[in-house]
């Protein structure tokens, strides 16, 4: 499967949508991988049925979350950094995970 997305996250946008009133099951299983179209597909019906600020709320729940290794990173601060040239329009964009 070239196209896919975690389990975990894609668990973790479920459980937050349901909680917005969105009807969606939840993978049984919690490892391993799921097809990106899934996600894809998921995100969009939420878009059409509740708006986009739902996607924004899933973050809410990250905090609320077990321990698992592939969300672990998304409960660290992130800071993104844009370096402009002098004198150019060129602009260079980092991003740092603390922790």
């Amino acid at each position: 499967m070239d196209d896919f997305s975690s389990t975990a996250l894609f668990n973790l946008i479920a459980v937050e949508l349901r909680k917005q009133g969105l009807d969606v099951s939840i993978n049984a299983q919690f490892e391993g991988k799921t097809s990106g179209s899934a996600k894809r597909e998921l995100l969009a019906v939420a878009i059409a049925k509740l708006g986009q600020s739902a996607v924004l709320r899933i973050g809410q729940g990250i905090r609320n979350i077990p321990f698992h290794p592939v969300l672990a990173v998304l409960k660290k601060p992130v800071i993104r950094l844009t370096c402009y040239n002098a004198g150019s329009d060129s602009r260079v964009t980092t991003t740092v995970i603390i922790g």
